[in-house]
C-alpha cells in the first residue's frame, strides 16, 4: 500500500497503521484497556483480561453467551458476576473453562471511573506519539530513527 508522504495527523497516523501491520503488529500490542467503570469495553470482543480476549480463551462459555455484545459492566453485579447463559454450563470443557474464567475475574474491580486506554511501558503508562511512533518508523537501510 502507497501513501502519499504529507505532514497531515491522519497521513502520519496512516503511515503508523501500515507500519504496525507491515512489522506483524496490532494496535493492542501497543494499547490496553485499564478497566474503570466497565461501561465502554466489551467483555467478550476486547483485549481487557490478561491481555487476552476472553470470546478466543473460553469459546464454549462463549457458545451460551445469550448478549455477544455485552460490557464489563453488564457482566458484573455487585461482588459476583452474572450470566446470560442459553443454558447452565456443564461438567467437562464448560466447566473448566467457567472455573479459569471465574479464576481469572476474581482480580477485576470496578470503579467510578471511566475505562480507558494505556500505553504500556510509556512513562507513567500516558499514551505519546513519540512513544508508539520511535519503535515504528524505519530510514530506508532498515535501521530505527530516533526522534
Amino acid at each position: 500500500m502507497k501513501v502519499e508522504h504529507s505532514s497531515s495527523s491522519w497521513a502520519n497516523i496512516n503511515r503508523c497503521l501500515i507500519s504496525l501491520h507491515d512489522n506483524h503488529r496490532s494496535l493492542d500490542s501497543v494499547f490496553t484497556i485499564n478497566i474503570g467503570n466497565g461501561m465502554s469495553t466489551w467483555f467478550w470482543h476486547d483485549r481487557w483480561l490478561n491481555g487476552s480476549i476472553l470470546r478466543e480463551n473460553f469459546p464454549r462459555l462463549y457458545a451460551l453467551e445469550t448478549e455477544k455484545s455485552c460490557v464489563v459492566a453488564d457482566r458484573r453485579f455487585d461482588i459476583s458476576w452474572n450470566w446470560k447463559w442459553r443454558r447452565m454450563p456443564r461438567g467437562g470443557a464448560e466447566e473448566a473453562q467457567l472455573t479459569l474464567m471465574l479464576a481469572s475475574l476474581t482480580q477485576v474491580a470496578l470503579t467510578d471511573s471511566q475505562d480507558h486506554w494505556i500505553c504500556p511501558g510509556s512513562p507513567l503508562s500516558t499514551y505519546s506519539v513519540k512513544f508508539v511512533r520511535n519503535p515504528l518508523v524505519l530510514n530506508s537501510n532498515g535501521l530505527r530513527k530516533t526522534y
